[in-house]
């Protein structure tokens, strides 16, 4: 299975351009957050990644309402808002968690693990391949600011805890495209231009 993430695309139709471009090598799309610029062009851009005809699954950055994106999806078969959410698709789990950009915990994002915590252990037990979306990176990958680390230690911590294969983030600009291991996950903040992830 081919998946291609891409994030912080902040309304940049001519982007997403590319990114539907890349769209027909691709089985699935990722949009971790920040699709749009505080919502500017959310009905033009929802449409034209609809017409790729593919799954898009998203969860919303800092520039995006969640309930916003909710009302939207639901006008879009083939766009998934999956805040909050545990999503199987092919041979991949994906389980999304939007916002939280500038946050060094989240106690919404830990209770929402513990009310899925028996669905995690048991995904994990067969050897699932999980794929944690989130708009921020974990805490000390891919969130260097000015020398100090910005991510989330929730996220860390959920990493340490479960191991998903892939942790697919953005939300902090200058790391885009650049990618980080934490024990056997793969932290990857693919920016506005995206990435082809193959997933065996």
């Amino acid at each position: 299975m081919k998946i291609l993430a891409f994030v912080d695309l902040h309304s940049n139709i001519s982007a997403l351009k590319k990114i539907i471009k890349k769209s027909k090598q691709v089985d699935l799309l990722l949009c971790a957050g920040d699709i749009s610029l505080f919502e500017k062009q959310l009905d033009k851009i929802f449409e034209l990644l609809d017409q790729t005809k593919k799954t898009v699954l998203i969860v919303h950055g800092n520039h995006e309402e969640p309930t916003t994106l909710t009302k939207l999806c639901k006008r879009y078969k083939n766009i998934v808002f999956i805040h909050r959410k545990i999503k199987s698709f092919d041979k991949a789990v994906f389980i999304g968690f939007g916002g939280e950009g500038f946050s060094l915990t989240s106690k919404d994002f830990e209770h929402f693990i513990k009310k899925k915590k028996r669905e995690l252990n048991e995904l994990k037990r067969k050897n699932k391949k999980l794929v944690l979306i989130t708009h921020a990176p974990p805490f000390g990958y891919l969130d260097k600011v000015d020398s100090h680390h910005a991510g989330n230690k929730s996220f860390r911590d959920f990493i340490l805890r479960f191991r998903p294969l892939l942790h697919i983030c953005g939300h902090f600009h200058e790391h885009a495209k650049k990618t980080a291991t934490l024990e056997k996950t793969k932290i990857i903040n693919p920016g506005p231009e995206g990435k082809i992830i193959q997933i065996a």
